[in-house]
């Protein structure tokens, strides 16, 4: 993620917070359980390898941010998610709890 202006927040499951400042980036590894927060106005580029689809996208219940509504109107705007493969036959290497990792701001 790279925050363009303002500031994010991410919020590790452990507590720990790493800020990301307006010019600065974070690489966030596969399976890094994090919650973002925005303190105020924020801009921010997200760069998804592989790209982004709503099937594959891994959010919690509970503390999501996108709503019902919202994550329709995801799919809708992707194709509705005809090309990506659903999220039960994803790659295994995406969604395997690994050991705890952090992100990398840059």
């Amino acid at each position: 993620v790279i925050c363009n202006e303002g500031a994010i927040e991410l919020v590790h499951s452990d507590g720990l917070r790493e800020r990301v400042e307006a010019g600065e980036g974070a690489y966030l590894p596969a399976n890094l359980r994090v919650k973002w927060s925005f303190p105020g106005p924020c801009s921010y580029a997200v760069v998804c390898v592989p790209a982004f689809s709503p099937e594959l996208a891994a959010s919690e219940e509970g503390g999501a941010i996108v709503d019902a509504e919202a994550a329709e109107s995801l799919r809708k705007l992707h194709g509705g998610g005809g090309s990506a493969a659903p999220a039960a036959e994803a790659d295994e290497t995406t969604m395997t709890p690994s050991a705890p990792q952090t992100a990398s701001v840059f």
